[in-house]
């Protein structure tokens, strides 16, 4: 990793093994919280095998952002496990009520359709609203480590009005 670049993991979810292994990457930085459509918290299964639930602290792109001192994103790598239904429309209503675009460069998300999910009308829905926010598709695949036809990866780089890589401060018209 070069010295100007910041990896920075978001995962509350991690047995006490595994984020000591993350946080033996270098250049890497574990953040024990998760990104969520707003600030809160919320109670979920724990996979360490010790507890039955947990509660877990949330926060926006913004608040993350703020926390960090950043305010571009070269590439936001997301698996939220279902919550990109609600994560992603939230970060781009705060964006567009500041007349801005999302400051993210390139995005990966991963989004989750599977029995019990959101429908299939959130799928097409939130995609849409990606693209109507300037965020252009360049490569999808599927996940092939779960069951391929529920799991979904999207890449997409974000450009402004003309076509441009957005860059940060970029008004949205």
């Amino acid at each position: 990793m070069t010295k100007s670049c910041e990896v920075h993991i978001f995962d509350y979810s991690l047995s006490s093994e595994k984020a000591e292994m993350v946080r033996s990457v270098s250049g890497a930085t574990l953040h024990e919280y998760g990104i969520g459509a707003e600030d809160s918290f919320v109670t979920a299964p724990v996979s360490d095998g010790e507890s039955l639930v947990s509660q877990y602290h949330l926060k926006n792109l913004s608040s993350i952002m703020s926390d960090l001192g950043h305010t571009w994103i070269d590439v936001l790598k997301m698996d939220v496990e279902g919550a990109e239904y609600e994560v992603l429309p939230a970060m781009v209503a705060h964006y567009a009520a500041l007349n801005e675009s999302v400051p993210v460069t390139q995005a990966q998300i991963e989004y989750h359709h599977s029995p019990g999910s959101p429908p299939m009308t959130d799928l097409v829905h939130t995609l849409l609203l990606m693209e109507e926010s300037g965020f252009r598709t360049f490569s999808t695949e599927y996940n092939v480590n779960g069951a391929p036809w529920n799991f979904i990866e999207y890449s997409y780089l974000n450009v402004d009005p003309t076509g441009r890589l957005a860059q940060p401060k970029t008004p949205l018209q």
